[in-house]
């Protein structure tokens, strides 16, 4: 999922991202990632350290009010049956619940259930949820 992420959204990482796409791909043929040194460095690395900076304002929120706020609004008409205390009206609300929007958006992708989210679209939201900036 990461390699497809820092893929679609090379433009915004710019050398960072070329670098961090390049890691993951020697990373997937190889089976673990090595540094310069010739270290194992899967278990040291920083996931999120050559990922493009993804920020609330800058593309995560942008996907909650496509893909979440038609039912998790405070002001949604018709919730659908969403819980009633399940709210992504702003960024503090989205990171109260970034494990469940993860397994459910991100991991399984049955959020929406009517489905209809982009891969990029869910790829920006995984790496704003491991990686944001504001996260």
């Amino acid at each position: 999922m990461k390699q497809l992420a820092l893929a679609l959204l090379m433009g915004c990482g710019g050398a960072a991202a070329d670098a961090g796409l390049a890691a993951e791909t020697r990373a997937d043929a190889g089976g673990s990632a090595v540094d310069d040194a010739g270290d194992d460095a899967t278990s040291t690395a920083d996931p999120c350290g050559d990922a493009p900076v993804v920020a609330w304002a800058n593309g995560a929120h942008g996907v909650f009010i496509e893909h979440c706020q038609p039912c998790h609004a405070s002001t949604a008409l018709d919730r659908h049956g969403a819980p009633p205390d399940v709210v992504f009206d702003t960024r503090a609300d989205a990171q109260r619940w970034a494990d469940r929007v993860q397994a459910r958006a991100v991991d399984a992708a049955t959020m929406p259930p009517a489905g209809g989210v982009l891969e990029q679209d869910r790829a920006l939201l995984a790496l704003w949820l491991q990686c944001g900036v504001d996260r």
